[in-house]
């Protein structure tokens, strides 16, 4: 039995926040605590302000998408989520990650020509659900409308979490335990970040939003023909040590240590490992199908920074136009690339990639395609397949 995409869909988060809106926005909150006014005051003094072409260049961003609810949160900042108090009184007006998550689940049950209770299993893939546990299929489930007794696959392999998701409906599916199985990437990253100048290693990259995918059995040419998958301990380059994610709620509690309640990131070890990861995955699975990667019609990569992105495809034979003090052109229109509309959605990057291109027309029948992540973990891992 081989494996087939029969539905799409995707929601993003309503409010468009260019670069220019979000460091005025950090600027704005750079007064709202002590901890954020020093670190700010020490930037300006070592010449290392956050400005909107700081963001672009070095990750190819130009505005992301956050949910559309806008309050003075817990930790005093303004900006996406609510108050504890807020969220106690009135949790059914909060947007969380499950809202999210089974909007795109529906939308790409209906693009199937499906229905929920033709939903055999599903795997749901996100670092910020709404809650520790139940996990977010749980939450999800009742909004989808899954039948009862539907497994619920809850995962967390952050921005590996579709490629995990998809290498495990495949297998689902070829063991004939499946026949319709449903897979949803979504995150609501915008409620827990640093919104002031000290976040800016990672808060300028984060989205809002979901996709999902309907992998279904099929005996016709459409099929998973290889993939990899990988992880280690190295926990230590990006982690969020206390959080608790559904609006936002417990955020900033701790500020006397601001990295353990927003997402602590060491930018320049994530790059190089990335790369590493990302070639050594694309490589393995194009060996192991005997594909040469210049006979991939899309590459789909997990859009965690534009300039990861445009080194991976140079290592893999692609051309590069570097520029002096701007970002580099990767001049090779197979890699795909929504990162610069949307920012890093985990989870969801790769299935709104290809929700959009096969929407657009880019992505035809029987077009090779290679997806590859990486992830905080460390986690990764690539897939080939005929679309």
């Amino acid at each position: 039995m081989k494996t087939k995409i029969s539905g799409t869909g995707m929601v993003l988060g309503k409010r468009v926040v260019t670069n220019d809106e979000f460091v005025a926005l950090c600027k704005k909150n750079d007064d709202k605590t002590e901890l954020a006014r020093q670190f700010a005051q020490k930037a300006k003094a070592e010449n290392k302000e956050t400005n909107a072409d700081w963001i672009r260049i070095r990750t190819g961003i130009e505005q992301r998408v956050w949910i559309d609810t806008w309050h003075t949160r817990q930790d005093g900042l303004e900006g996406p989520g609510v108050t504890m108090e807020e969220w106690m009184e009135n949790r059914g007006a909060c947007i969380n990650t499950s809202d999210l998550a089974a909007d795109a689940a529906r939308n790409a049950i209906a693009d199937a020509g499906l229905q929920p209770g033709d939903i055999d299993c599903s795997i749901w893939a996100s670092l910020s659900a709404d809650h520790h546990f139940p996990g977010l299929g749980n939450y999800a489930f009742d909004k989808t409308g899954l039948k009862e007794g539907t497994p619920a696959f809850s995962i967390m392999q952050q921005c590996s979490g579709f490629i995990y998701g998809t290498v495990m409906a495949h297998s689902f599916i070829k063991s004939g335990s499946y026949k319709h199985i449903l897979v949803v990437g979504a995150e609501i990253h915008s409620v827990w970040q640093d919104l002031t100048t000290r976040g800016r290693e990672a808060a300028p990259i984060f989205g809002d939003g979901a996709a999902a995918i309907i992998f279904s059995a099929s005996d016709d040419d459409s099929d998973v023909l290889s993939y990899c998958l990988g992880s280690n301990g190295d926990t230590e380059p990006l982690n969020v040590l206390v959080h608790n994610s559904a609006c936002g709620e417990t955020w900033g509690r701790i500020d006397a240590d601001y990295k353990y309640i927003h997402p602590n990131m060491q930018g320049n070890k994530i790059f190089k490992h990335a790369v590493k990861g990302m070639v050594a995955s694309i490589s393995e699975v194009l060996g192991s199908a005997g594909v040469a990667a210049g006979d991939v019609n899309w590459f789909i990569p997990h859009q965690a920074n534009h300039n990861i992105n445009v080194v991976v495809a140079e290592f893999l034979g692609s051309e590069v136009k570097y520029r002096k003090d701007d970002a580099p052109i990767l001049k090779d229109d197979r890699w795909l690339s929504n990162i610069q509309k949307y920012g890093n959605l985990s989870a969801a990057s790769i299935p709104t990639l290809i929700h959009e291109n096969l929407k657009n027309g880019k992505i035809q029948r029987g077009d090779l395609c290679v997806l590859a992540a990486f992830g905080a973990g460390l986690n990764w891992g690539a897939v080939l397949f005929r679309y």
